[in-house]
């Protein structure tokens, strides 16, 4: 198939063949494919200010894959530059960001743009959608590439609205907090607590964890095949590399809540 120009503009709407809603592992991978085919006429429209939806969004203090790392990456794209089986944040951004530039998917990605609407056309056969800017396009093909774990969702706390304290959401991760002294409390123990709480519990003075069930806490599998190998049960056999030195009685069961609000008062 021959290369057909990437879009053309009227006096309102940009036109393409394809619209693709998302620049996470979905929408990439999309727009690879796209260009693998030798269609060029396609956008990808990513709300936040770089790509890689879901490890773009999420930077708290200790966000890796529970994943082993040669399994969380395209088939057609493996790496070898992984540094751990369980990759980090920052690893897998930067492995996207590789993929961005080695199938020359720049020219074809919006970024600040946030997908607002869609209506179809039935008479014209194409798809009119637009941004929260105010950005008009037209396509033939609508392509959601948008997930979940992004969004961030807050539990209905009395009194929080009252709370004179810095509070955030691990998905949107404040990092200009000092934790140093202060009183933590978490409100969840799903998998970004078990991630970021040993990375800032030596910082901080107390944890409070509020947590809805008794958590479940897994073998890492390198740790597994490490003992299975040597026989020899290493102290990160039970995941101290992944879980850290916290101290579980520290934690007290005190809600019906499982979200993930963190919330910091000073002394």
């Amino acid at each position: 198939m021959s290369e057909s120009s990437p879009k053309h503009s009227t006096a309102s709407e940009t036109t393409v063949d394809v619209l693709i809603i998302g620049g996470g592992f979905s929408g990439l991978c999309m727009g690879i494919k796209l260009r693998e085919a030798g269609m060029n006429s396609f956008l990808i429209l990513e709300k936040s200010a770089d790509i890689g939806g879901t490890w773009w969004d999420n930077r708290y203090p200790g966000c890796a894959c529970d994943i082993p790392s040669h399994l969380y990456s395209f088939s057609f794209e493996p790496s070898n530059e992984w540094t751990r089986m369980y990759p980090g944040q920052q690893e897998i951004h930067d492995y996207l960001k590789r993929c961005v530039e080695r199938y020359k998917l720049a020219p074809h990605i919006r970024v600040n743009a946030r997908f607002q609407e869609a209506v179809w056309d039935e008479a014209a056969g194409v798809w009119h959608a637009g941004t929260q800017d105010g950005t008009r396009f037209r396509a033939r093909v609508l392509v959601s590439g948008m997930g979940a774990l992004h969004v961030p969702r807050y539990p209905g706390l009395n009194g929080l609205d009252r709370f004179k304290g810095a509070t955030f959401h691990s998905a949107t991760w404040d990092h200009s907090v000092e934790l140093e002294g202060k009183n933590v409390a978490v409100v969840g123990t799903g998998a970004s607590a078990i991630q970021f709480v040993p990375q800032i519990a030596p910082r901080v003075d107390q944890f409070i964890a509020d947590v809805k069930a008794q958590g479940r806490i897994t073998v890492p599998v390198a740790n597994l095949i490490r003992f299975l190998e040597t026989g020899v049960a290493a102290d990160g056999l039970f995941a101290p590399d992944v879980f850290g030195d916290v101290s579980l009685p520290h934690w007290r069961i005190q809600s019906d809540t499982d979200q993930a609000l963190i919330a910091i008062r000073s002394e």
